[in-house]
């Protein structure tokens, strides 16, 4: 399997380098089993993409949302901090973010994770 993750320049330059780079194949060999297995905190239920549980399934999710939404500057956010294999609570705070920033939370979904981890939490 192969995540794709778009890099895009800006009259700033690119993230990487001066030099234009469109396009960045990430392989699952490039980062560790054990960080792709990490659990979001807390899952993240998308209108279009189920429930997002690990940074796999993150990895899965921003391959596949579309050169539109991949361009936006939330998504490249999330893909860098994955690449950098960041804190799975940043990851998962910014996924979150660029999940409600393209109106894609399921926000129902959302609320009965919120008073299930309550409900653990007071037992």
């Amino acid at each position: 399997m192969t995540f794709y993750i778009s890099i895009s320049t800006s009259s700033r330059g690119s993230f990487l380098s001066d030099k234009a780079i469109s396009v960045i194949l990430i392989y699952p060999t490039m980062l560790p089993p054990a960080y792709l297995s990490k659990k979001l905190i807390p899952p993240l239920p998308t209108k279009d993409g189920g429930m997002l549980r690990t940074i796999r399934e993150a990895c899965e999710y921003v391959a596949a949302i579309g050169n539109e939404r991949e361009l936006r500057r939330h998504w490249q956010h999330v893909r860098k901090l994955i690449l950098e294999e960041a804190d799975v609570v940043a990851v998962s705070w910014q996924l979150r973010l660029a999940v409600l920033k393209d109106a894609k939370l399921d926000v129902a979904a959302d609320q009965a994770i919120d008073k299930e981890a309550e409900a653990q939490a007071r037992s």
